[in-house]
């Protein structure tokens, strides 16, 4: 069977990275032949301001031109330059790795699509890089059939969809799916509202590959906190809990995922080696979903900054909240509280694990039957 799989496959990001590189293990572990399908961008549902506040606006795009508070400008530019040597390494050694080259193949010939996992049906945003493309949803396909797994709306919401005209040709797209699998309540609501019908409720595929043969085997470090959020995301009040947080307990900071104004340590690590820094951590502080999966996954003692989003401002909160509440660890969000609070909380790692498992062993079945003979 030859499978094409459509998902976030080229953006320079660790989560959208080993989610992709596990849903194609496993579909090749289940007999299959596996290729990264590439989507035509469409234009953007969003294209206006939609904070509508022209001071707050102009205070963020200032905020980009001054040196931080903490890092020196001198720093700074040294982070930059760090994570554009990795994101040349991540695009020249690390796409390879599941298929993904310079060249973009559109609508090849495939036995089943896999649309997913991350945020492949999150169209109400303003991101050109996306846009609003009928592809994500299995239009124009040269397959006999399409299926999702894992698939997330992020943080659009049906009142969008409904407020943007959407409706009608998502239905139209969704009931031409064979199976449909998603991994937030969010995501269920929103295809029960447009098709009738309860989709599948799946795990990221992170939590199906143990990635063992992947991190390298070096001696661990000790005594250091990762700080795992996009970069320049974190707030300066954010960035001072961090680290009188760290400065209280001795521990170095190691930022992950990208640089922050407000904190020193940021280290531009390749795919694998993210996950070898948070397996081995004393403790994880993220505003991320796949860094609470990775937290999640390697047992780690964590806290999670919850982010609303209001079209063109980025948030989390419909996906990030579900998976916390999915295994449980609701009560590791730090917003309003200090990370004293939070992190130190008994994790039940031992029931975890446990719905981990089945959680794969459900994951497989429905990959399984949906890709079918």
């Amino acid at each position: 069977m030859k499978v094409g799989i459509i998902s976030m496959q080229r953006v320079f990001n660790y989560g959208s990275f080993m989610q992709a590189y596990s849903l194609k293990k496993n579909i090749e572990m289940l007999g299959d032949e596996t290729e990264f399908v590439d989507y035509h961008t469409g234009e953007p549902l969003i294209t206006e301001n939609v904070s509508g506040n022209s001071k707050l606006d102009i205070k963020e795009a200032i905020g980009k031109l001054i040196p931080p508070y903490i890092n020196s400008k001198k720093v700074m530019n040294e982070y930059w330059n760090n994570m554009g040597r990795c994101e040349e390494r991540y695009v020249g050694k690390y796409l390879p790795m599941i298929g993904v080259t310079s060249e973009k193949k559109y609508n090849t010939k495939e036995d089943v699509i896999v649309i997913g996992s991350d945020e492949v049906f999150n169209c109400v945003q303003s991101n050109p890089d996306v846009g609003f493309s009928p592809e994500l949803f299995g239009a124009h396909r040269n397959a006999k059939r399409v299926i999702s797994y894992a698939g997330s709306f992020g943080n659009t919401t049906i009142n969008e969809i409904d407020r943007h005209g959407k409706r009608e040709e998502l239905t139209r797209y969704f009931n031409d799916f064979s199976d449909i699998s998603v991994r937030d309540k969010n995501s269920v609501s929103i295809i029960q509202e447009l098709t009738g019908k309860t989709p599948e409720y799946h795990v990221d595929p992170v939590f199906l590959y143990d990635y063992e043969n992947e991190i390298p085997k070096k001696a661990p470090q000790k005594d250091y906190i990762v700080v795992y959020a996009y970069q320049c995301r974190l707030k300066k009040s954010e960035c001072r809990e961090i680290s009188r947080f760290a400065k209280k307990h001795n521990k170095k900071i190691v930022c992950l995922c990208g640089p922050q104004r407000y904190l020193k340590g940021y280290v531009a690590a390749d795919p694998f080696e993210v996950l070898w820094y948070i397996k081995n951590a004393d403790f994880v502080i993220t505003d991320t979903f796949h860094g609470s999966v990775f937290s999640i996954k390697f047992n780690r003692q964590f806290a999670v900054l919850l982010r609303k989003g209001n079209g063109k401002v980025y948030g989390n909160n419909e996906k990030l909240f579900d998976l916390l509440r999915r295994f449980g660890v609701e009560d590791q969000v730090v917003n309003g509280r200090k990370i004293d609070d939070v992190i130190f909380n008994k994790i039940d790692y031992k029931s975890i694990n446990e719905q981990i498992k089945r959680e794969r062993e459900n994951s497989l079945n429905y990959l399984k039957k949906a890709i079918g003979e």
